[in-house]
This record gives C-alpha cells, structure tokens and sequence, in this order.
C-alpha cells in the first residue's frame, strides 16, 4: 500500500551536517551580514527579534542588522547588544513601504523579513521591492507569508534566493489547499510549490520537509518543548546565519540551519524539559549545536 517515489527522500543526519571551520585571516565581513525586518504593535517582539539576531550571529554571520518600527526603536535598544539597529519609518506601530530605507538593506548578504512584522497593507510592496531588487537570499516567514499569499504572482520574476518558512495554515493561504489537503500529501504539496514558483519551501512540522522541487530533505531533529510561541522566530535566525556566512547552496544552507534548531531545541528540552524549555532555551543553546558540526 506505500506508494513508490520517483526520487527518494533524503532523512538528515549528522552524517549530512557540516559548518567550515572559521580561518584566522578573516573579518566580520567575512561572514556576510543578515538584516532582519520585523516588528510591530501587537508584535512588539522586542526579545524575540534581539535572539533572532543574536542566533544569527551565534550560527556564524558576521553582522546583524535589525529593522524596526522606528516608534519603538528605543524598547529594542535594551535588548541589542551585538546587532545593530536600523529604524523604519512606520504608521501606527507598523513599517511602512520606503524605497530610499529599504534601499540601504540591498547591500546584506540575506534579509530575513515578517516576524511580527503584522498585518499592513504595505508589507506587499515591501516584498515586490526586495524580490525584485535585491540579489542576495531573502528569507520570508510569518506575516510576510501571509502578504505573500495575496499576490503570488510577485514570485514570477526573482533576482535573489528564496526561502519560504510556511507552517501549514500559511502553507494552506499560499496554495489555496486546504490544511487538510495539505496534510494528507505534505510533501508534493511542497514540493510542487517550489518547483512552481522556483523557490525552497521548508514546511515547518513534527518532521519539517525542505525542498528546491526536485531534491527532498526530511528534518526530523527537534522536541516537544519546541512547541511554543517563538520557536518559529529562532529557526528564521538560525538559517539566516547559516545562509550569511558561507558558500552553501540555499537548500543545503536551510535544511542544515533547520537541522541545527532541532538539535538547539533538543539540548533546551534535555536542560529545562518538555515543558519548561522555552524559545529562548533554544537561542541560548544554538552556539552549542553549531559547534557540534564545524567540520
């Protein structure tokens, strides 16, 4: 009763992690620099976008620059320590479209963009910018899926990298599927998607699927405790650094950051357990688990 695939799946393993070993004549430069846009009224986030920078730090970029609401830059300022800050202009507690701002983040290496970013109606053509403009690798997750997901069309005609962090609901508003379609096929759900719209979709799930639509990579590091509000903001962090600071390819570069997050999450859940290990827990453990695999 198992249907057979034409290409098969690839199950990730520590055999399949590895991070280069740093060399001493380098720089932060080096290391490429992430941007991080996010942020909002009833997503003040201010401690889960400082770790999502500090994780992409602590997963080897060399500079992290993150984009807020410039009406809150100053609650961000407590929680920054090494990233730098950039203020957006913003309406209401919400970043809105400024092509001379947005035009200073077309020098990073990867901008990551929708966590806690909110509902605007600008976040469209926000996006429209970057896919269009920017050549680096551009990482969208959240609210910047949700955006996303009202005009598809803008992925027709890409000058940069894309990795899309969907859970299944927002897998459900990009596609048009329900979440039970989804669920009963995940993986050509995904899979026909990225092929489509020539990006890597990593479908977040108690096994996450990553895929470029044609090669497959099953990501089943991870726990319970990771379970919680955040986790999603940590893993945006963690591939962000993974895709700033080396030659990878884009699809190796993701499944490996996922992998790291698990195994990050699954060091949280082993030191505070199922439930008390927090996405923090996870930040503070993603030192640990690159360092497992610098090769």
């Amino acid at each position: 009763g198992i249907t057979l695939v034409d290409k098969p799946y690839q199950l990730v393993s520590d055999d399949d992690i590895s991070i280069p070993k740093r060399r001493h004549n380098t720089h932060k430069g080096t290391y490429g620099q992430v941007s991080i846009i996010g942020g909002s009224t009833n997503y003040i986030g201010a401690t889960k976008l400082a770790y999502m920078g500090a994780n992409s730090l602590m997963s080897g970029a060399g500079l992290v620059r993150l984009c807020v609401p410039k009406e809150y830059i100053n609650i961000y300022m407590s929680h920054v320590i090494e990233c730098t800050l950039y203020p957006l202009s913003s309406i209401d507690g919400k970043i809105v479209f400024d092509k001379n701002e947005l035009e200073v983040l077309l020098s990073s290496n990867v901008i990551a963009i929708g966590m806690g970013i909110g509902d605007s109606c600008q976040n469209i053509d926000i996006l429209r910018y970057l896919l269009s403009q920017f050549s680096g690798k551009l990482l969208i997750d959240a609210d910047g899926l949700n955006a996303l997901a009202k005009d598809i069309t803008i992925l027709n005609n890409l000058k940069c990298d894309v990795v899309l962090t969907p859970h299944v609901k927002e897998m459900s508003r990009l596609t048009g599927l329900s979440v039970e379609e989804i669920l009963d096929n995940p993986v050509d759900v995904a899979k026909n998607f990225a092929l489509e719209h020539n990006v890597i979709v990593l479908l977040k799930g108690t096994s996450t699927i990553v895929t470029n639509g044609d090669d497959v990579c099953i990501v089943a590091s991870g726990s319970p405790a990771m379970a919680k509000g955040g986790s999603g903001d940590v893993l945006s962090g963690i591939i962000a650094g993974i895709l700033a600071h080396n030659d990878m390819q884009t699809f190796v570069a993701t499944y490996t950051g996922a992998y790291i997050a698990g195994v990050a999450g699954e060091m949280a859940c082993h030191e505070y357990g199922d439930a008390g290990a927090m996405a923090r827990d996870t930040a503070r453990f993603a030192s640990y688990a690159v360092k497992k695999y610098i090769k």
